[in-house]
């Protein structure tokens, strides 16, 4: 059943809402004929594309509501605000899709923010906003808790809203900034020799609930420091190239400071597949693999990777970066068993696949 906003032309006493717990998100504004409403009885009725709760009002100003973007993580794709270390912020900007849903542009009305709404009964709220900044939005985690971030126009109805979170630090990670082939949060995690772009990742606790994963949270805050290294993003510095050996790098932010260990190896000590390659390759396309290189049973980020292939080709991909992954995808030429070898940084391993 589809719920509405009916909006009448008075503002005084003029909206009546449907009662449910949530109104659905509808991705059009259409008027209808009020006959096809059971509780609506005025002229015209717009569906609104966002939702509104029984004590709210939702504007029409917005009638698609508001589109919320949060900071990105380097090695995650952007989009929707992720959890904020507590004592850390987070910026986060708002857009508005009412020309164009594919194309929003930043909001650029009146308003004030609430954050005062947890998101759900068993949650205390986890975030405030600090700081208002035109269609740019920081927030700060101030507790466990998960909350709303509504943005309401001068006149008390709703703009648009989003969930916001909070977490506490569990442990810091001194992490390779690629999507594809990293290391999980559990890694412990060497180096390759060479000048590197790394990234600190602030994982949340263990959920026990979900396989205990962990989320990367979000402090925008965050100095961080090695002699000869330049942060380039919040969450990344750029390293310099060192000889073997180990290097501190001071993480500061609002959860406090604390000294990471980095190390270097001169190179890996074995090469093995990917916990993804499960599946054997397939002779009629190509499959990816990935590979990870270890130095006794830490992961060493930061290698330089390439493959040659027995009965089988090595495909390059503009969307794998297979220098620095373990990544690429493969061809085989033939059933049965196929061997890889792979090197990684001067260390060269051979592996074998299956082929079908």
């Amino acid at each position: 059943m589809r719920s509405v906003n009916c909006v009448f032309d008075g503002r005084s006493g003029g909206t009546q809402r449907a009662r449910s717990a949530r109104m659905l998100r509808l991705l059009s504004v259409a008027v209808v004929a009020p006959a096809l409403l059971g509780g609506c009885t005025d002229a015209a009725v717009t569906y609104t594309s966002y939702s509104c709760y029984e004590d709210e009002t939702c504007s029409r100003d917005t009638p698609h509501g508001l589109v919320f973007q949060g900071t990105d993580i380097t090695g995650q794709l952007g989009g929707a605000p992720g959890p904020v270390a507590i004592g850390g912020t987070q910026r986060v900007k708002v857009l508005d899709p009412s020309d164009s849903l594919t194309n929003p542009v930043p909001f650029a009305r009146p308003y004030t923010t609430d954050t005062s709404l947890p998101s759900d009964a068993r949650w205390s709220v986890g975030t405030e906003v600090v700081d208002e900044a035109g269609s740019v939005i920081t927030v700060r985690g101030i507790a466990e808790g998960y909350n709303y971030l509504r943005v309401v126009a001068p006149d008390g109805d709703l703009y648009g809203r989003t969930t916001l979170s909070a977490k506490a630090v569990h442990h810091r990670q001194v992490r390779p900034p690629y999507a594809y082939g990293g290391a999980d949060e559990k890694a412990a995690i060497v180096w390759a020799v060479g000048a590197h772009e790394m990234s600190v990742g602030l994982w949340s606790a263990p959920d026990p609930q979900l396989a205990d994963t962990s989320d990367l949270l979000v402090d925008e805050s965050l100095t961080l420091a090695m002699p000869g290294a330049t942060q380039t993003r919040w969450d990344t510095i750029s390293v310099p190239a060192a000889p073997p050996g180990h290097r501190d790098l001071v993480v500061t932010g609002g959860s406090g400071a604390v000294v990471l260990d980095v190390e270097t190896v001169a190179a890996p000590t074995s090469i093995e597949n990917g916990p993804s390659n499960y599946y054997p390759l397939s002779i009629y396309g190509s499959n990816q693999l990935c590979f990870v290189a270890r130095h006794g049973t830490r992961y060493v980020a930061g290698v330089e990777w390439s493959f040659t292939m027995d009965d089988g080709q090595v495909l390059s991909s503009d969307t794998i970066d297979t220098p620095r992954s373990g990544c690429a995808y493969f061809a085989a030429h033939k059933q049965g068993t196929v061997r890889i070898h792979a090197t990684a940084s001067g260390f060269t391993q051979t592996l074998t696949v299956s082929a079908n």
